[in-house]
C-alpha cells in the first residue's frame, strides 16, 4: 500500500490533516501524521509527503528518502467561512491568528486574493504584541493561540479555512 506523510509544523495541524485525508482516501493507502513539535523526522519512509507549509520543506529534505514526492499544501477558504467574513462589519480590525508569521500573512493574503478586503486584518502568532482595541479575530483551527482579551471569534472546525 503507498504511503503518505503529512508533515507539520504543529501536531494539532497534522492529525486535523491526517483525519481530512484519511475519511477521503484511507482505504486505499497508509496516511501518517508527523510534526517538527513532537517528531524527530530523521527518516521519512513515505511515497508522498504532503507539507502543512512549505517550510517545513527545507527543514526535512535531509531526511527524505531519494524518490519522495513532496507537495506543499495551500489554504483555501470555504463557502460557510466566507460568509462569516462577509459578515463581520465593514471597516472591522480583526485580528488574524496563525501558528507562525509567516503563515499569519500567507493568510490574510489568502482573504485578500478572495476578495474579503473590507476588514482590516492584524496579524498575530505567539509572541506578537497587537492592540488590545481589537474584540474580533479569525484563525485557521488555532482557536488556543487567540489572546483571552478577544470576545468574539471563529474558526476553521466551523468552516472558516481549510487545506488543499
Amino acid at each position: 500500500m503507498k504511503q503518505i506523510a503529512v508533515v507539520c509544523l504543529f501536531e494539532k495541524t497534522a492529525l486535523f490533516i491526517r483525519k481530512q485525508l484519511y475519511a477521503l482516501i484511507g482505504e486505499y493507502v497508509d496516511i501518517h501524521a508527523l510534526s517538527l513539535e513532537t517528531s524527530m523526522c530523521s527518516d521519512i519512509r513515505a511515497d508522498l509527503v504532503l507539507l502543512g507549509d512549505a517550510a517545513v520543506g527545507k527543514i526535512i529534505q535531509n531526511y527524505l528518502h531519494d524518490n519522495t514526492e513532496l507537495l506543499a499544501m495551500k489554504m483555501t477558504i470555504g463557502r460557510i467561512g466566507f460568509e462569516k467574513l462577509l459578515s463581520i462589519p465593514e471597516k472591522s480590525r480583526v485580528l488574524l491568528v496563525n501558528d507562525t508569521v509567516q503563515s499569519t500573512y500567507d493568510t490574510i493574503n489568502l482573504l485578500y486574493e478572495v476578495g474579503i478586503r473590507h476588514l482590516e486584518f492584524v496579524p498575530y502568532s505567539p509572541h506578537m504584541t497587537y492592540s488590545h482595541d481589537i474584540d474580533i479575530a479569525v484563525t485557521p483551527d488555532e482557536e488556543a493561540l487567540v489572546p483571552s482579551s478577544i470576545k468574539k471569534s471563529s474558526t476553521s472546525a466551523e468552516g472558516l479555512l481549510t487545506r488543499t
